[in-house]
């Protein structure tokens, strides 16, 4: 039995007690007050000791009182628990002003970060005390002082003017206009009232105007013009978007504003894509450091008009480059590709085998693990907006096979037997490249899949994205090709069994014999490579065992060692 049923028997007792101790008193008290006994009685068990000592004759409860104390321990406890555990939902209060319109004024002013009243100023206070302003507005409205005045969609551009010409980075205060203007459409009186919707939606396209013309004129808004141009702008829009510092709405807002101006798109982002490129190029496997520059192509490939701007831009298609470190160098998109762990990067195996000496198997393998998670990262972003780009549309899928051919033709000195590194991209950048052209065939490359019948083997008789003209060919030299596919032509359209190749190729066609194409480059010179790179480390450490067991070559193995753990790191 628990504590609290020793006490009820304890308080059961001493009723009782009570009960026989005013038994003789009870027929006198009541004859002489019944009312008054019966009204004090349940009073008792609270304060019992003052009621029995200042009032004798009212002591004739203690009993009914005993008997209703024992029937409350299991009937009324427990529906006072529920109760308090469980209290009533209060409904919510949504107060609207009387005057949607003054709503809509304080609403504009917040979202502004205009205050026509002083306030309390603190340094990372986003509202600003605007005297001259109110001042102005109190004699235009005619009222007594700026707590009346009321604002609405006619004077935002004024106010926001204004308030452009007293700030120093007009870009965040923009943005953090748009923010306020995305938290205001959501507030009750907004979702309750057409009138304050549209006054914040109006608020809403005028910042985003407004936004495109500090992008593209600063110095309309700055006393010193010298200070800064559209490119630092557009730079620093960048800058923003690496950071994470720009609202997905908010981009979103400037390309519907701006979808019907492609000249204001291309000043724009045209300086941002070219700004996460030259961010891409300083940017190495290690640590994932390209993620940021590559996450912003992502976002800005979700939109249809920005890859149109990309791929028009003259850096996409470079002209005048004769070979394929140059093209690497000079495309705005070869950075992105560039990533990698072989030998253009050395710094990566220095920090990924510090000691390839003595390194344990665990430790050699927790750094391939590393390594491949960041590549894996690195051509799933690609691949996605590689995507992005090929579905915005057939100027967009053209000018990105156009590249893709490019890159492959540009780089044909790697089917030599030997290579000159200083005429070739790097290994990383075709490494990439073939597995970012393999995922884009995986859809069509099921031996099952009905899709693989698309793809037409004409094309490497053609000419359309690569020459196979200087190409070895089994059963027939290129005169013969050349007479064969001539009579073709002639003959195209008389019912003849002789091959017609169409001008153009599917899809499926192009990016698989692409694929193709530029797989030779792994086989011919990227694995011959460092087939030859672990020859030699093999061979090291042969002449490593062979010193280690003979006495007095100390010197000898140090330098084996030495070379031994510059093949491993690319220092040679």
């Amino acid at each position: 039995m628990d504590n609290s049923d020793d006490l009820r028997k304890k308080r059961l007792a001493r009723f009782a007690v009570l009960e026989q101790m005013s038994k003789a008193a009870a027929p006198n008290n009541h004859a002489e007050n019944p009312t008054n006994a019966a009204a004090t009685g349940s009073a008792l068990p609270s304060n019992l000791a003052s009621a029995q000592s200042a009032q004798p004759a009212q002591s004739a409860q203690p009993a009914k009182a005993a008997a209703a104390f024992a029937s409350s321990q299991t009937v009324q406890k427990p529906a006072i628990v529920a109760a308090s555990a469980t209290p009533a939902p209060k409904p919510a209060q949504i107060v609207i002003p009387e005057d949607p319109r003054k709503g809509l004024s304080e609403m504009l002013l917040y979202i502004l970060g205009v205050s026509l009243v002083p306030i309390k100023q603190s340094p990372d206070t986003k509202i600003l005390y605007m005297e001259i302003l109110a001042k102005e507005l109190v004699e235009e409205h005619h009222v007594k002082d700026a707590s009346e005045v009321v604002i609405n969609q006619d004077s935002m551009d004024r106010i926001l003017v204004d308030r452009l010409n007293m700030e120093v980075d007009m870009l965040s205060y923009l943005v953090s206009c748009f923010e306020r203007a995305v938290t205001s459409s959501n507030k009750p009186l907004a979702k309750s009232n057409t009138l304050v919707a549209d006054g914040v939606k109006s608020a809403q396209n005028l910042i985003t105007s407004y936004l495109g013309l500090i992008l593209q004129s600063p110095e309309a808004f700055m006393s010193d013009a010298t200070s800064v141009n559209a490119m630092i702008m557009c730079r620093l829009l960048a800058q923003k978007l690496i950071d994470g510092q720009i609202p997905t709405a908010l981009l979103s807002s400037m390309i519907d504003r701006f979808q019907d101006e492609p000249d204001t798109l291309r000043e724009i982002f045209g300086v941002v894509y070219i700004d996460i490129a030259s961010r891409a190029a300083k940017a190495s496997l290690l640590r994932a450091a390209f993620l940021p520059p590559l996450k912003v192509l992502n976002l800005l490939t979700q939109y249809k008009p920005l890859c149109s701007v990309l791929v028009n831009l003259p850096q996409f298609l470079p002209k005048n480059v004769t070979n394929g470190l140059q093209f690497q160098g000079a495309s705005i998109l070869c950075p992105f590709f560039a990533p990698s762990a072989l030998r253009e990067d050395p710094t990566v195996a220095q920090e990924m085998l510090r000691d390839p000496i003595n390194m344990t198997s665990t430790e050699i393998d927790s750094s391939n693990i590393a390594l491949r998670g960041w590549l894996k990262l690195l051509r799933d972003g690609l691949k996605d907006c590689m995507l992005k780009i090929l579905k915005a549309g057939p100027e967009c899928r053209e000018k990105l096979l156009q590249w893709f051919a490019e890159a492959i033709q540009q780089n044909k000195n790697r089917t030599k037997m030997r290579v000159d590194p200083m005429t070739v991209s790097t290994d990383g950048f075709i490494l990439n490249l073939i597995d970012v052209l393999n995922r884009l065939c995986e859809p069509f490359m099921d031996p099952n899949s009905p899709k693989l019948a698309s793809i037409d083997p004409r094309f490497v008789v053609s000419s359309h994205r690569i020459d196979y003209s200087g190409e070895t060919r089994l059963s027939a030299d290129s005169h013969m090709v050349t007479e064969w596919l001539e009579d073709g032509k002639k003959s195209a359209g008389d019912g003849s069994d002789l091959l017609v190749v169409p001008a153009e190729f599917g899809f499926m066609t192009e990016c698989f014999f692409l694929m193709i194409k530029a797989s030779e480059f792994w086989l011919k010179s990227i694995l011959q490579y460092y087939k030859d790179v672990i020859r030699a480390v093999d061979q090291c450490k042969s002449q490593q065992r062979l010193l280690a067991t003979g006495a007095g070559r100390e010197r000898e193995l140090a330098e084996m060692n030495r070379r031994l753990a510059n093949l491993l790191t690319f220092q040679y």
